[in-house]
């Protein structure tokens, strides 16, 4: 029984650092010293505090830009380096596929956090009431708070046959 529920608990925590990961972002200095000097570059592309780099094998960086004095010093790197390098300046925000997620994920939220509060609340009632073990009955608890939403029906599926 312990076991299964340390099995699920070590797949959320594996889920949560995967999706944590950000490795597609490169710092400035990072790009001009290991990726600049080994890959021919035609394209870039500059929005806001980002540069998106095409190389002519079709890899793509995103270049993390602090200030525009770091955008000027990419831009002369690249042209320095490569010749006829096409460069697009764009002030637009990309709606893309991301701001139709956030939309319906916020109309999502208004539905699953109250579910989430009265299941939490019906799940730790149910722990405390619960004839188990302290230690399991605080694992129980603290899944149950930590993993919103999951965390009860982790309980429920779980916990409630001990």
């Amino acid at each position: 029984m312990l076991r299964k529920l340390s099995i699920v608990f070590a797949i959320l925590i594996s889920v949560f650092i995967i999706s944590c990961d950000n490795k597609d972002e490169i710092s400035l200095v990072e790009f001009t010293e290991e990726i600049l000097p080994n890959e021919e570059i035609t394209e870039l592309t500059i929005n806001n505090r980002h540069a998106v780099v095409t190389s002519g094998d079709g890899n793509e960086y995103m270049v993390n830009l602090v200030n525009r004095a770091e955008m000027l010093d990419l831009v002369s790197a690249v042209q320095t380096t490569n010749v006829g390098v096409k460069i697009i300046y764009s002030n637009t925000v990309d709606a893309g596929f991301g701001l139709y997620v956030w939309q319906l994920f916020s109309w999502v939220l208004i539905f699953v956090i109250p579910i989430h509060f009265v299941l939490l609340i019906i799940a730790l009632i149910k722990i405390i009431r619960s004839t188990v073990a302290m230690n399991e009955k605080i694992l129980y608890a603290l899944i149950s708070i930590f993993f919103p939403f999951f965390g009860s029906i982790i309980y429920f599926a779980v916990g409630k046959k001990a």
